[in-house]
């Protein structure tokens, strides 16, 4: 029989499907007879389901600044990106939630789940890519990585697929746009990684290039390590 604590640190898990067949049977037999873990499961997906509609703010400058400040002083100095930019009126965000850790979510504005957007987009245009992070309290010592697929770069650092800096998250939101680039057509992961002492969550949103230079954005299911 599961404790009430296992349970409630494998929600996230068990709400993603990410879980065995045996351990989402287990789960779903301790929440039909357990009042606190039943409530608590409403709890996480009413969490969730507030993320989805969570509105993204502008860019954050300071967070922005310093993030890129810290790119810059590993990965050489490159041409600086052109935060806060947006191209045709589109983000796509990508919203993490650092109060409970298992309530992370990937969504697009006015978009559902599930849903491709296409966006027109010439090769080596910008496209905004927004990360927002929500933070219950000041977060020092975070570290975020970001990873490219082979069709896309981010602007100003040219060859660099993979990119990790630490920084201090603000309480409330933190918004980093990345620039980036379609540099060819092809098929590939964006991964957006955030750690905290010894919790990790991870992004995943497919990126597809057209021969046309036309985007296409795919949500895929949140992994967590």
């Amino acid at each position: 029989m599961m404790k009430c604590t296992d349970v409630q640190t494998q929600l996230d898990d068990y709400l993603d499907g990410s879980l065995s067949a045996d351990e989402q049977k287990a789960i779903d037999a301790h929440i039909a007879h357990c009042d606190v873990c039943r409530q608590e499961l409403q709890a996480v997906k009413a969490l969730r389901e507030a993320l989805h509609s969570l509105p993204v703010e502008e860019a954050s400058p300071d967070f922005e600044e310093k993030v890129f400040a810290t790119v810059r002083s590993h990965y050489g100095t490159g041409k600086k990106p052109a935060t806060g930019r947006f191209v045709a009126g589109f983000a796509t965000a990508m919203a993490a939630s650092l109060a409970l850790w298992f309530a992370s979510t990937v969504y697009m504005p006015g978009l559902e789940t599930g849903d491709s957007p296409v966006i027109s987009l010439a090769v080596n245009q910008a496209q905004t890519v927004k990360l927002v992070f929500e933070a219950p309290t000041e977060l020092a010592d975070v570290t975020l990585s970001v990873q490219l697929p082979e069709n896309i770069e981010l602007e100003g650092y040219s060859g660099r697929r993979q990119l990790a800096w630490q920084t201090t998250l603000s309480k409330g939101q933190n918004v980093l746009a990345l620039p980036v680039i379609a540099i060819g057509s092809g098929e590939g992961e964006l991964v957006a990684q955030l750690k905290y002492g010894d919790k990790t969550r991870r992004f995943h949103l497919v990126v597809k290039t057209a021969g046309n230079g036309a985007l296409i954005y795919q949500i895929k299911q949140l992994k967590s390590a």
